[in-house]
């Protein structure tokens, strides 16, 4: 019996202590997803306030902020990934002992940045002025056309730009050796949104505006926030009978996100084109202008491969 198993990490918001990571696991003839929250990963403060606990240079550091200014890049990024391990090692303990070593991610950040590039890196004025020939827009020299598509933001925008290379310092450090389309995904939760959109009509989905936290009583998800509410039934996540459980809107972006790789077949882990959408023809329909290709591991989940998704723990 296949089962296959995906890390889903929203990371946008790792600056700001609003970072997500799950956990999923699907049997390949299974039309059902189980799930494990593993908590936020760890912003700057936190990474801080764990090297004072881990690393006895810090010891005896009583400000957070010192500890900050007195560690490396390495030794913070360390401590992300050592967070990622200790919640895998939880998961093989008290919820799934046979979880394999070697896990595929998959992340809400920009991995394949190759489009923009060859611009950012030109400094002759002819060679600028080669590449911008034929643009119809500003929005072509810091946005790649999969983020002009679902309207992402620019890679390297001021707000977001600073992830991508987090996450870059984050993978150099993980036990394991991530490969970009192999084990190592992209996906954008906006994205499988508007096009899940499409296969569930009765449930419509809502791209923006679905912030905050819902509650699951035991039977059912209650939440002020409408749209959460919406997300939540039309993908159909429940929780354990009985059990009550908060969902925050992160922890639903790395449920989207970890979903993106569960209809793959390993070992390449190369999804299965009837679930998801990686086409170039799919996306031109739209008018999108692909002639510099897409980037490399994005995927978008475009077809309701399951029926139910239930959360079965927290670590």
């Amino acid at each position: 019996m296949a089962v296959y198993y995906s890390l889903g990490l929203d990371i946008a918001g790792v600056t700001t202590d609003t970072s997500s990571l799950v956990i999923s696991r699907k049997v390949i003839s299974s039309r059902e997803i189980e799930c494990i929250l593993l908590g936020k990963l760890p912003n700057d403060r936190e990474c801080a306030r764990r090297l004072r606990k881990n690393n006895k240079k810090y010891a005896s550091v009583s400000s957070l902020k010192k500890i900050l200014e007195l560690a490396t890049v390495d030794e913070l990024a360390e401590e992300q990934t050592k967070f990622i391990q200790e919640q895998l090692t939880e998961v093989r303990k008290n919820h799934w002992p046979l979880l394999p070593s070697s896990i595929p991610l998959v992340v809400d950040t920009p991995l394949d940045t190759r489009e923009l590039l060859p611009f950012l890196g030109f400094h002759r004025t002819s060679k600028i002025k080669a590449h911008i020939k034929g643009m119809n827009s500003y929005n072509e020299l810091v946005k790649r056309s999969i983020d002009e598509y679902y309207e992402g933001r620019p890679p390297y925008a001021d707000l977001i730009g600073s992830v991508p290379v987090r996450f870059k310092t984050i993978l150099a450090y993980s036990r394991t050796p991530y490969v970009l389309a192999k084990n190592l995904f992209e996906t954008y939760p906006r994205a499988c949104i508007r096009e899940l959109n499409t296969v569930i009509p009765t449930h419509p989905l809502h791209e923006l505006g679905y912030g905050g936290s819902a509650h699951w009583t035991g039977l059912a998800w209650t939440s002020p926030n409408n749209n959460l509410l919406d997300n939540i039934r039309g993908i159909g996540i429940v929780g354990m009978p009985g059990v009550r459980e908060i969902l925050t809107d992160h922890e639903l972006d790395a449920i989207l996100c970890s979903v993106v790789n569960l209809s793959g077949n390993p070992p390449s882990f190369k999804p299965n084109p009837n679930h998801i959408l990686f086409q170039k023809s799919q996306y031109l329909k739209r008018g999108v202008n692909l002639n510099r290709g897409l980037p490399k591991g994005y995927r978008v989940v475009a077809y309701l491969y399951w029926d139910i998704i239930k959360i079965v723990g927290r670590v």
